[in-house]
């Protein structure tokens, strides 16, 4: 799933997901067949077909109980967050974000429970509630540094940037993105590396230097059309916009 994931070959990887599920129903192996659902149900999200994502997420839910699979369960309801997220939905991610953290504590998986706390954060911010949000977003960093997870430290860290700027605190916004700007590059992950763009664009433009705001914005516009991330395009848009005014 990562290695398609990462790789964006999506038809393989539905593909590959797709006889999992057939393989895992012929066997009548529960704990298989949960597993390969919420491949289908990542890989859906991944391609923005939202309500495909929460069959398939749904779905996997249920067998994963029937078993009592915790981190399955938990990981599933950090989809159905998600889509709540995207969706616009943000009282239901916040209440299904908060189920999720409490299966991956009490399993004690903490890369879960940083990366889920970061989430937590990420609808804060949405919800304009900023001081808790960068609570969350700081406590998800700090879990990330105690546990070793890079991957989970970049993502927290644009989304703590992102806080800061609204926050009106650029010097920290700008010290958290040039951390997830390293971080990205050394590990090759361009998606997120898009991101930090798209903010670093935001940023330069509120700080009026246009030029830059906009040679940035261009170059993470670029990199979310290759990835078909469409929020990720009106994030970029909206920053050259800004960059103009």
């Amino acid at each position: 799933r990562c290695y398609f994931n990462l790789r964006q070959f999506h038809s393989d990887w539905h593909a590959v997901a797709t006889a999992a599920t057939a393989a895992a129903a012929a066997e009548g192996d529960v704990a298989a067949q949960a597993a390969a659902h919420f491949s289908l149900a990542n890989q859906s999200f991944r391609t923005s077909r939202l309500t495909t994502a929460v069959t398939h997420a749904e779905r996997a839910l249920a067998l994963a109980e029937q078993v009592g699979w915790l981190d399955c369960q938990a990981t599933c309801l950090g989809t159905l967050a998600g889509v709540a997220w995207r969706e616009g939905d943000l009282h239901r991610a916040a209440d299904l974000l908060t189920g999720c953290l409490a299966l991956h504590r009490q399993v004690g998986r903490m890369e879960g429970v940083a990366i889920n706390t970061g989430n937590v954060g990420g609808v804060y911010n949405e919800m304009g509630r900023l001081a808790e949000a960068r609570e969350r977003l700081i406590e998800a960093v700090d879990l990330r540094r105690r546990h070793a997870s890079p991957g989970t430290e970049l993502i927290n860290l644009v989304s703590l940037a992102h806080c800061c700027h609204l926050l009106g605190d650029s010097q920290e916004a700008l010290q958290n993105l040039d951390r997830a700007l390293v971080l990205s590059r050394t590990m090759n992950n361009r998606r997120v590396e898009a991101d930090v763009y798209s903010e670093l664009a935001a940023l330069h433009a509120a700080a009026g230097r246009a030029e830059l705001a906009v040679e940035l914005a261009t170059t993470s516009l670029g990199l979310f059309r290759e990835f078909a991330n469409l929020r990720g395009e009106i994030d970029a848009l909206l920053a050259v916009g800004l960059a103009h005014l």
